[in-house]
């Protein structure tokens, strides 16, 4: 499969360009590399044509002071267009950052193993008005996995990362959000198998949608071919049956919208 130049948003009802999930402080240093100097949040959505988003934002640690928090979260929104939401993968003091402007909380980048832990995630943030937008990956399945586990990983002699690793948090996710009742949004499906258990879930009710990403339905494995580190994303580049079925997932409904995912660590 050639590469080629694409670049994909998502387009609402009223034709307004949506980016359902992306890091924004990664996209800002990555301005910085570039220009040498910093690139305000609102700029960053002119230049990427975005006038609806959920901008990731990552704190290492709980602030110490709520106060502080909230000032800082205060001043991210007014920089923000009023349209753009914020969302945090912190749940202490979840009522003032919904009071601050957040739409829901994530695990993005480090996934939540503790399985009752991820539940009372849950039911604290439907407690607010939130639900969690996840990241469904086990990472002991994962382990040194740095690509696809398949032909293209053997071939190349690279260690590869089983689609198990985003298949058995997905049914995890699911049947937590199932058994409480509550929404979850899973975050950058990549696999087949990832497809087929949302497409299953919703048949029988629960409140789940699903997301993609341009790479997944435009790109494979063997775009790894050549070690192209530009191809080292997180899930992996899948194989083409699994590009086909995020395509077949978005045509049918099952995966509900397009995020960029744009994360440039």
């Amino acid at each position: 499969m050639n590469k080629p130049n694409y670049r994909a948003v998502v387009f609402d009802l009223d034709g307004t360009a949506v980016d359902s999930q992306y890091n924004i402080e990664a996209l800002q240093r990555t301005c910085i590399s570039i220009l040498g100097h910093p690139v305000s949040d609102y700029d960053l959505q002119l230049t990427y044509g975005m006038t609806s988003e959920n901008a990731m934002r990552y704190l290492g640690t709980p602030p110490e002071r709520t106060q502080e928090f909230e000032e800082l979260w205060v001043q991210n929104i007014l920089e923000l267009c009023q349209n753009t939401s914020l969302f945090e993968g912190i749940f202490p003091a979840m009522c003032r950052m919904k009071e601050a402007g957040i739409i829901a909380i994530s695990d993005d980048g480090q996934p939540v193993a503790n399985s009752n832990l991820f539940r009372l995630a849950m039911q604290y943030a439907d407690h607010f008005g939130l639900f969690i937008m996840s990241h469904s990956e086990d990472k002991n399945l994962v382990g040194d996995g740095v690509m696809n586990e398949g032909f293209v990983s053997t071939k190349l002699g690279l260690p590869g990362t089983t689609r198990a690793a985003e298949e058995v948090m997905i049914a995890r996710d699911i049947l937590v959000a199932e058994a409480e009742g509550k929404r979850i949004h899973l975050c950058h499906v990549s696999t087949r198998g990832g497809v087929q258990l949302v497409r299953e879930a919703k048949a029988r009710g629960v409140r789940v949608t699903a997301e993609t990403t341009p790479h997944y339905i435009g790109a494979t494995d063997e775009w790894v071919i050549g070690y192209d580190s530009r191809c080292r994303v997180n899930p992996p580049l899948r194989e083409e049956a699994d590009r086909q079925a995020c395509i077949d997932g978005l045509c049918d409904g099952t995966i509900d919208v397009i995020a960029t995912d744009h994360a440039p660590h």
